[in-house]
């Protein structure tokens, strides 16, 4: 009974591990896609990316890609440089059972933008 005991947590310990490679991979594409998304957003809006409704649509863009809310997108400017901030939810793969709470299993993604020349 103890070596079946020792073993069903071990399974689980392991599957752990499994699964926060796997949770990794996924925040690795939707970080990817938000750089490719808002790399393609300067490309296309051009000289425009100043526009209120350039950044609503870079808003849902992000959010979409990170699989966050619009309203959690933050779009700062500073003269000719943009900043632009997103939360990333579900950092830790099974954190209830790792006792962290899911409002400290986040991080937030970060990217600046410079008008091109």
């Amino acid at each position: 009974m103890k070596d079946l005991i020792t073993t069903i947590a071990a399974v689980v310990l392991l599957m752990i591990f499994v699964m926060q490679f796997a949770n990794n991979q996924m925040i690795f594409s939707r970080i990817t896609a938000a750089d490719k998304a808002i790399d393609n957003f300067q490309c296309i809006a051009g000289d425009n990316w100043r526009q209120d409704s350039k950044k609503e649509e870079l808003k849902l863009l992000i959010s979409e890609c990170l699989d966050c809310d619009a309203s959690l997108v933050e779009i700062e400017e500073d003269g000719e440089k943009m900043s632009i901030s997103a939360p990333v939810k579900n950092v830790v793969a099974c954190n209830e059972i790792l006792g962290i709470d899911d409002d400290k299993s986040v991080f937030i993604y970060r990217k600046g933008l410079w008008k091109s020349a």
